[in-house]
């Protein structure tokens, strides 16, 4: 009886951290997004290299490059008026979605 008792602490604890950091992960995705979404992608930059070694704890590392890649590719990007910009942020914005999308909670990603 002890042996079940702790194996569903164990279990229940399990389930509490993976969703405190599907919810984390998702937030900070979001948070970019939002950045992405206002024209500040300079800020949206900064803000996924300041995460990025949290957030890459618990993503494939292809997502993370990808993310990575397309920071940099709008580091010092004029506003989304710009023609040029446009594209940059938009695959910026897609490959932040990916990351959340593969972070969501789900009862799969549990198991």
């Amino acid at each position: 009886m002890g042996n079940f008792i702790c194996a569903t602490v164990i279990l229940i604890l399990m389930v509490i951290f993976i969703s405190v950091n599907s919810v984390m992960v998702c937030n900070i995705c979001d948070d970019i997004t939002a950045l992405i979404d206002e024209n500040d992608l300079e800020a949206a930059a900064e803000l996924w290299q300041e995460k990025k070694n949290y957030i890459s704890l618990f993503v494939r590392d292809a997502e993370i490059d990808v993310v990575t890649a397309e920071a940099m590719k709008t580091e010092g990007a004029t506003p989304i008026e710009d023609a040029e910009a446009a594209p940059n942020s938009l695959a910026f914005r897609d490959a932040v979605s990916e990351v959340k999308n593969s972070e969501r909670f789900s009862w799969q990603g549990l198991l």
